[in-house]
């Protein structure tokens, strides 16, 4: 394979309808799964740069997710269809330890923004499972058997994890390391199919122009969420009070009939949502016609989406960079 990102092709692989299968680290650095490896690029400059891959994981990779502290910003998490969830360090592409506590396939995982050791992941059968590794401590649970589509952790609270579902609901639970527990605290019901993508407020205790929902964002206290669901729509919740704040619906696709624009069971729309902390005041959602759209949380009631480009190489080191709060 060569050097140079822009000299290679992968061939078309079913990891790309997985929730968490790429992620960009703190020294942009930028990684995906394709099939049983976790390819890293270096998106520090144009063209990316690939810097090789991790190969470890004995069937799919269903998701990785970066280290967010400094000190262990080289350290990526991956889970995968062989149930083993692993720790590498993309610089020496050694595989540090895995825990193998799952009993299905692992389909997402996401590391703390607050805890430096905390991965928590879950799997098709609804388990959770809390990993402190610095502690070699590991405990789960179950509050809802269903297979677990995404899954975000809170800027505001250290056990705050949201986690969305196949059949649209999306749960809020306590994960409390103290006594080794998860807790269930509120269910969040709207959508009415898989929720594909979950993202916190990212500047929590900072002010953000919400427009006509000012009062009620605020009152939320920073317990702010947006999920992107199979449904086409984009919400914004008060997980605190289980309150739906704000339905956006995707635009439909201009370039076909509108015959067209319905889903049936078999088609493969997919909506991810990012709330950049470079832009708290903005959300960007993915959408039918395969633009990225920026929604402007100030703009409620109002046609307020502008899709921003094609994806380029350049456009995705931004992005990673914003979600970040990098630039």
């Amino acid at each position: 394979m060569a050097a140079d990102a822009s000299k290679f092709v992968l061939p078309a692989s079913p990891n790309w309808y997985c929730s968490a299968v790429a992620d960009c680290s703190l020294n942009r650095i930028y990684v995906f799964g394709a099939r049983n490896c976790v390819y890293i690029l270096d998106v520090s400059s144009s063209p990316p740069v690939f810097e090789g891959q991790l190969a470890g994981h004995a069937e799919r990779v269903t998701s990785v997710c970066f280290c967010k502290h400094k000190l262990h910003a080289n350290f990526l998490a991956s889970g995968s269809d062989d149930k083993t969830v692993k720790i590498w360090d993309v610089e020496t592409k050694l595989a540090l330890m895995e825990h193998k506590a799952h009993n299905a396939k692992v389909t997402c995982l996401i590391w703390s923004p607050l805890v430096t050791d905390l991965v928590i992941s879950g799997d098709e059968k609804g388990q959770i499972i809390a990993w402190r590794y610095a502690e070699e401590k590991l405990f789960g649970g179950c509050p809802v058997q269903e297979h677990i589509f995404s899954m975000a952790l809170s800027y505001l609270s250290e056990g705050e994890l949201a986690v969305g579902y196949k059949s649209g609901v999306i749960t809020v639970l306590n994960v409390n390391s103290s006594d080794g527990r998860i807790y269930l605290v509120h269910k969040l019901q709207g959508h009415s199919s898989e929720i594909h993508s979950l993202a916190w407020c990212p500047t929590p205790k900072e002010h953000i122009d919400f427009g006509p929902l000012q009062d009620k964002a605020t009152a939320a206290e920073g317990h702010l969420i947006v999920s992107g669901s199979r449904d086409q729509t984009v919400r914004l919740w008060d997980a605190a009070q289980c309150k739906v704040l704000s339905i956006k619906q995707l635009p439909k696709r201009s370039s076909r009939k509108d015959k067209y624009d319905s889903y049936g069971p078999k088609d493969r729309l997919w909506l991810s949502v990012c709330w950049p902390a470079a832009s708290p005041g903005h959300v960007i959602s993915s959408s039918q016609g395969g633009e990225l759209l920026l929604w402007d949380l100030s703009k409620e009631g109002k046609i307020n989406t502008n899709p921003l480009a094609w994806a380029t190489q350049e456009l995705c080191s931004t992005l990673a960079a914003m979600s970040l709060g990098l630039e």
